[in-house]
């Protein structure tokens, strides 16, 4: 859940598995593991603006972001 540019609180997504997320180092991205058409994915979704992005569609056992949140490593 966050605040929206409106003030309203709105769903980042759907409920996540527990300790499948991370968010990086600036506090501005955040990766976990989604359903995206029935295929558990790994995603980025950006904090604010709230645009998702796809990282992965094969299955993760692991991923977490570089020291300075540049890349994701899965």
């Amino acid at each position: 859940m966050a605040y929206g540019a409106d003030g309203e609180v709105r769903p980042l997504a759907g409920p996540v598995p527990a300790g499948r997320f991370t968010v990086d180092a600036e506090g501005r991205r955040l990766a976990f593991v989604d359903v995206v058409q029935e295929i558990p994915c790994l995603i980025v979704l950006d904090l604010v603006s709230g645009e998702r992005t796809v990282a992965a569609t094969e299955p993760v056992a692991g991923f977490f972001w570089s020291p300075v949140g540049h890349r994701l490593a899965a």
